[in-house]
């Protein structure tokens, strides 16, 4: 079997990126793909309201991502911030129908908390794209039905409010290795 991908995704400052590299210590044979090495490189050259932003981000995107579907060997750890089922979430979710188990991974917490991270010293600037702007989480997290979720067994939700990055990876570790324990069934892989 090749090796499964895990799909980390959450507002903005709750601690993606953080989480999967205390993950990362946790799965040999592991590799983090965070948002930010899709979005930033392609922002630098077209910015978000050039009209080829889009399509290049995701031209950008999928050929990242063929390093995935080819290193099978690999466990690709990904970080991200969707609200909805989008041409994103296709790119990621093909790698299942390439044959990789898709555990999907939720992160939250409190807005106050939230806010706090977004702000924090040594986050976004100049050497990256991270979003710092207060007013925009909040029109996010205001605007819409929430952080999207898969709604499958394959699905876990965590509150990382009061919660360490490193128990946050100890549980998502746990939760996989149950889940591969516990293997799929027949009607889950088609």
């Amino acid at each position: 079997m090749p090796a499964f991908v895990i799909y980390i995704n959450g507002w903005p400052g709750v601690g993606k990126l953080t989480v999967a590299r205390a993950l990362q210590k946790l799965m040999l044979e592991s590799r983090i793909l965070h948002n930010h090495e899709l979005i930033d490189p392609v922002e630098r050259q077209y910015g978000r309201k050039h009209p080829l932003y889009q399509q290049r981000r995701g031209e950008y995107r999928r050929e990242r991502l063929q390093a995935a579907m080819t290193d099978t060997d690999t466990v690709y750890i990904f970080t991200d911030s969707q609200t909805e089922h989008n041409e994103c979430m296709g790119d990621y979710t093909n790698l299942a129908l390439e044959g990789r188990r898709f555990y999907s991974v939720i992160l939250t917490c409190d807005q106050a908390e939230n806010e706090r991270r977004l702000v924090a010293e040594g986050r976004g600037g100049d050497a990256n794209g991270k979003l710092t702007d207060l007013a925009i989480l909040t029109e996010y997290r205001e605007r819409g039905s929430g952080i999207f979720k898969f709604g499958d067994d394959d699905e876990i939700e965590l509150d990382v409010t009061i919660m360490a990055p490193e128990e946050a990876a100890s549980k998502i570790k746990a939760f996989v290795e149950r889940r591969e324990r516990e293997g799929r069934s027949y009607d889950d892989l088609f």
